[in-house]
């Protein structure tokens, strides 16, 4: 057992691991490529539409790239309404709250990419207090919430996304308050408990549409810790889901009116992925979900090489055997409600991925409600190995919360020199691209690429740079006045229409860039 004269030099450790984590959150938070996705947060917090978009800045007129980007700034004329109608007609897969928050947050301090990404970091934050919380209500156990908080804190998924203008980290947040706002009503059962877990639901539903499936696995925990019985405790939750329901009903009428435009919209993710390794390659979902569950704890953006295979079974073999320990040595209700976090979405996802060979369940993002569960079983594991009367275990197992904060630390460390990473794979390329272009004289950069594409490179461009967008099978106008004239990831059709009279070659070592000059 963890001796007294120890427990010092413990809560001197966790607080460091905290430090450690609230620094790395804001550490070079604004040197990652603004990718694709960001951008697409930025323009719709600010009131806009891509049909907007595409109307006043694909007219095949030369624009400062300045022009561009300040449609992704907040304005005057744009209110909660735009930003509502903004996701309610072109991406009604994501609900408004974070887009209505952030809308705030950058009309008063501004629109800087440290600014986009640090309301991430904020929500980041408060899952550091709630991950300890949800596990004093599991467990009453303040080693294990001490642990759980430490691996959340280091951990390189979580510091990614907290450094991401997306609603990942609000989503986490609202996870943990929910699922610990749940166990207090049960173990409170007032009402004024049950209104803050209803209220819980809620944001959590207007946070991220998967939520739904953080209500299906806390009513089905529910149900099954009532024996199937009717209770107060079960009448109370269930009061709770159809209120929540009912307050997410303005919601689910745009999802379901715009459900069409959604399946085109996330069509990527039913494009079809081998279930297990393909002859022509190592990706497949098995192998997304093994690396998916390592980059919890390290994540060196797919530098591993030969010893990638070797982490993945590790990180495996250590979330399959604290999933039985947890079984074997906790009540029915503590493994009951870990398993029903973590199975119903992670399942709900995989078995159609498994039948039709889809992809969803091999995005990381989709599956946090699972990570959350596994870090915490985890967690749990650890502090019980650590509290054994066997001084052999308690060496193993500090060894083991040795080597996962280590590993979190050192991932930190790599991602935060890091210019691009794996999550941010589409705008790769744009940062050294940029450069590029803002080091020669009076460029001009000519694109029929989609918004998303654009919309990265304008947001680090030059000022005196112009760029000329057109939509597809559009054959360009291009002025004489410029010195340098660059195709950025052109259509085949821009590049056939504009070979009869120009030379177009591969810029340097650039996929995405060629030089346009005139025959």
């Amino acid at each position: 057992m963890i001796k007294k004269k120890n427990l010092p030099f413990v809560q001197i450790f966790f607080v460091f691991i905290l430090v450690l984590g609230i620094f790395f959150r804001f550490y070079n938070l604004d040197k990652k490529i603004y990718w694709f996705d960001e951008t697409y947060t930025s323009f719709r917090s600010a009131g806009y539409t891509e049909t907007e978009l595409i109307q006043q800045l694909y007219n095949g007129q030369a624009i400062s790239s300045d022009t561009v980007k300040d449609y992704l700034k907040p304005s005057a004329a744009k209110g909660f309404t735009d930003v509502i109608t903004s996701l309610a007609k072109e991406d009604s897969q994501h609900p408004p709250l974070y887009f209505l928050i952030l809308h705030i947050w950058i009309k008063l301090f501004g629109s800087s990419t440290a600014v986009f990404r640090s309301l991430s970091v904020l929500f980041s934050l408060l899952t550091l207090p709630l991950m300890y919380w949800l596990c004093i209500e599991i467990f009453n156990s303040h080693a294990t919430a001490k642990i759980a908080t430490s691996l959340i804190a280091i951990s390189p998924f979580h510091v990614l996304y907290a450094q991401e203008a997306r609603e990942y980290s609000l989503w986490i947040a609202t996870i943990l308050f929910a699922s610990a706002s749940l166990l207090r009503a049960i173990r409170l059962n007032t009402r004024l408990s049950w209104i803050i877990y209803t209220i819980s639901l809620i944001t959590s539903l207007y946070s991220f549409l998967f939520s739904v499936f953080i209500l299906i696995s806390h009513l089905l925990y529910v149900v099954v810790r009532a024996g199937f019985r009717i209770n107060k405790i079960l009448i109370y939750s269930l009061l709770s889901y159809i209120n929540a329901i009912i307050a997410f009903i303005p919601w689910l009428i745009v999802v379901v009116v715009n459900y069409k435009t959604i399946n085109q919209t996330t069509d990527w993710s039913t494009q079809r992925l081998p279930i297990f390794f393909p002859a022509n390659g190592h990706d497949s979902l098995v192998y997304r979900w093994g690396l998916n569950l390592s980059r919890l704890f390290l994540d060196i953006d797919n530098k591993l090489g030969n010893m990638e295979i070797v982490v993945i079974l590790l990180a495996t073999a250590l979330m399959i055997y604290s999933l039985y320990f947890l079984c074997k040595q906790s009540a029915a209700k503590t493994w009951l409600f870990l398993l029903t976090l973590i199975g119903v979405l992670a399942l709900s996802l995989m078995i159609p991925d498994i039948i039709f060979k889809w992809q969803r369940s091999g995005m990381s993002r989709y599956l946090i409600p699972s990570y959350l569960g596994i870090e915490i079983a985890i967690a749990y594991v650890i502090s019980k190995k650590l509290a054994s009367q066997y001084i052999w275990r308690q060496r193993l197992w500090s060894g083991v919360i040795f080597i996962l904060i280590s590993s979190g630390i050192i991932s930190c460390v790599w991602s935060s020199q890091s210019e691009g990473w794996w999550n941010k794979i589409q705008s790769y390329s744009v940062t050294p691209i940029a450069r590029t272009i803002n080091a020669v004289d009076h460029p001009l950069v000519i694109s029929d690429s989609k918004i998303g594409n654009i919309m990265p490179l304008a947001w680090i461009l030059d000022s005196d740079v112009n760029m000329q967008l057109l939509v597809k099978a559009k054959i360009p106008v291009i002025p004489d006045k410029f010195n340098h004239v660059f195709l950025y990831k052109p259509s085949k059709g821009m590049e056939e229409n504009l070979k009869e009279n120009y030379t177009i070659e591969k810029f340097q070592n650039f996929n995405n860039l060629k030089s346009l000059t005139k025959k």
